[in-house]
């Protein structure tokens, strides 16, 4: 059974190449560093005035299949002139599901906190489930289910993505 969603190298490399086609009066440019043909690390360099400044840093890691595996991202630190940790992606594949898990730096633990967790299923031809759940560790906000070992409040969506195919042509 082949994979049902794969994020690989060149769809990396895709959407890389369709951001920094755009015009020169846009606000942001984007240089990126290539490690064995693949996409290793984006920096966003925002335009301010006529200087750029560096704004954003994503680095990928791609697993042996060359499968997207994780992007993580960093903020540029104006005061201290260094990135900071922001933000992980994390992507896990199987034969009919791939996850992607989202987690967001905590500061004052100086670690990754799971924010969000996407599912998307192949049910069939066309038709993919997503499950989302969003976790939030400080309001406890959205409530469906509390983990009362971590007091984390969890919120689950879950949506049928349906394609029309070609019968609508």
């Amino acid at each position: 059974m082949t994979t049902a969603f794969i994020i690989t190298a060149a769809t990396v490399f895709s959407t890389l190449s369709q951001v920094s086609g755009t015009p020169s009066d846009s606000q942001y440019f984007y240089n990126a560093d290539f490690q064995n043909g693949k996409v290793s690390q984006v920096n966003v360099l925002n335009k301010d005035g006529k200087y750029l400044s560096n704004k954003l840093s994503y680095r990928y890691t791609y697993d042996a299949q060359d499968r997207l595996i994780e992007k993580q991202a960093f903020l540029w630190d104006n005061t201290q002139h260094e990135w900071r940790e922001y933000q992980v992606q994390r992507y896990d594949y199987a034969s009919n599901q791939m996850t992607m898990t989202l987690s967001r730096w905590n500061k004052a633990t100086k670690s990754y906190e799971l924010a969000e967790r996407y599912e998307y299923t192949r049910m069939m031809d066309n038709v993919v489930a997503l499950t989302k759940e969003k976790f939030d560790f400080t309001n406890k906000t959205c409530s469906k289910a509390v983990n009362a070992k971590k007091d984390v409040a969890i919120s689950t969506e879950k949506v049928l993505l349906l394609s029309p195919g070609n019968d609508l042509a």
